[in-house]
């Protein structure tokens, strides 16, 4: 995490199991850090795991749908 406002949604996507959370200001961050990089590199269940679990909280459409909106306001704002 790097900033509060993201402590909420890091939390829950880590109980999800989607995420390893990693606080930026913490004491010994970058060897947190490495250590999650090693894991990943070297534990092809746990990617596997976190694959799995974060598919699971998206169909990867947002950006259509963000896309679909920007593109329904601007539409309307040039009727006005």
């Amino acid at each position: 995490m790097l900033a509060p406002n993201q402590r909420p949604g890091t939390l829950a996507l880590a109980e999800a199991g989607a995420v390893f959370v990693l606080d930026a200001d913490a004491e010994g961050f970058e060897e947190a850090l490495i250590a999650a990089f090693r894991r990943l590199r070297d534990d092809p269940q746990a990617r596997g795991e976190l694959s799995r679990r974060s598919a699971a909280l998206c169909d990867g459409r947002g950006a259509e749908r963000t896309a679909d909106r920007l593109t329904a306001r601007v539409q309307s704002g040039a009727r006005q």
